[in-house]
């Protein structure tokens, strides 16, 4: 598995509606950085749970409880605590019985929570870090069309990523097949993939290909080459 026989690109996921796009609420940071926070979550309010990061886990207290002091239902949520109560936390977030988790790492990357509605871009990171934030938030849900992210710092713009299509350049480009090993050409599907299942659908057909090999193997259409 040294090589790349298929490739589903960013631009086809937002094409199939498996991704969202999103849209940049930018902030100036003079002195406090959660007061920008502040003034650009009521300029620009939230349309549903979001998440905010912070810089490590006493971090994320100290911002749940900035937030808590102005109106907002907040907790913070890191790997430090019980698997149930982070379990009960994510759940409280997703029925709207809190506005906002503030996470130092935990939720970076790992988790799928496509109910997510946007992201405060509070701590600073490199590009990987960002594009895996900004992965929690962009996936396709029910009445989701686009995601928001409050970027205080300006990070997308300076990592020269300013709406989802551009987290694909981050991916490398597959190499070119050896000779005698050319790209497998996919069947067509026949019917629209339905949300999020793009891959399952690739995993199918590749298991019904296997099993086909599997009980023709000695045929003259795949002759012996399948059985070495």
């Amino acid at each position: 598995w040294d090589r790349v026989v298929f490739a589903y690109s960013i631009a086809e996921a937002l094409r199939d509606g498996v991704l969202v796009d999103f849209r940049v609420h930018r902030g100036t940071i003079e002195d406090d950085r959660d007061a920008e926070v502040l003034r650009m979550l009521e300029r620009d309010p939230p349309r549903g749970p979001w998440v905010a990061s912070a810089d490590s886990i006493a971090d994320a207290a100290e911002f749940a409880d900035r937030l808590a002091a102005h109106g907002y239902s907040a907790a913070a949520i890191h790997s430090r605590q019980p698997k149930t109560a982070r379990r009960g936390l994510l759940a409280d977030l997703e029925a709207r019985r809190v506005d906002a988790l503030a996470f130092p790492e935990l939720l970076k990357e790992g988790v799928d929570l496509p109910w997510l509605s946007g992201v405060v871009l509070r701590r600073r990171v490199q590009r990987v870090g960002l594009i895996q934030t900004l992965g929690r938030v962009v996936r396709c849900h029910p009445g989701k069309t686009y995601a928001d992210v409050w970027d205080p710092h300006d990070l997308l713009a300076e990592h020269g990523l300013t709406h989802t299509a551009a987290l694909g350049d981050a991916a490398p480009e597959p190499e070119p097949a050896p000779d005698g090993w050319p790209l497998l050409d996919l069947p067509p599907i026949g019917r629209p993939v339905p949300l999020a299942t793009a891959v399952d659908a690739i995993g199918v057909w590749a298991r019904e290909m296997v099993l086909a090999m599997e009980l023709g193997r000695d045929s003259a259409q795949y002759g012996t080459g399948w059985r070495q």
